[in-house]
């Protein structure tokens, strides 16, 4: 059953920012652009609040652009990369970056 976006996008912040504290008070606006099956699904998250609304982020900072499949597992399983041991899923592919705006 596929999980609603915003409600991953929520689960997976909070999950990054449990791991990497120093994140929590940072004001960051953040575009997510998750790509499916011939569909692009646009959203901004607004932090330290973990607002997430549907549409394109014109004011984001940081983007995040990945494949919809990857995401969904990385929201409920991966975990911040350490030197010492690989990500979950393995090296995610090129096209599953993040990229700064600024």
């Amino acid at each position: 059953m596929a999980e609603d976006a915003k409600s991953l996008i929520e689960l997976a912040t909070r999950r990054f920012v449990g791991e990497v504290p120093a994140l929590e008070p940072i004001k960051l606006v953040v575009g997510v652009e998750l790509k499916g099956r011939g569909d692009v699904q646009h959203f901004r998250l607004e932090m330290p609040e973990m607002k997430v609304t549907k549409g394109p982020a014109a004011d984001a900072r940081v983007r995040v652009d990945m494949r919809r499949e990857f995401f969904n597992v990385m929201a409920r399983e991966g975990k911040v990369p350490t030197g010492s041991r690989p990500s979950p899923t393995g090296r995610p592919r090129r096209r599953d970056r993040i990229r700064s705006c600024a």
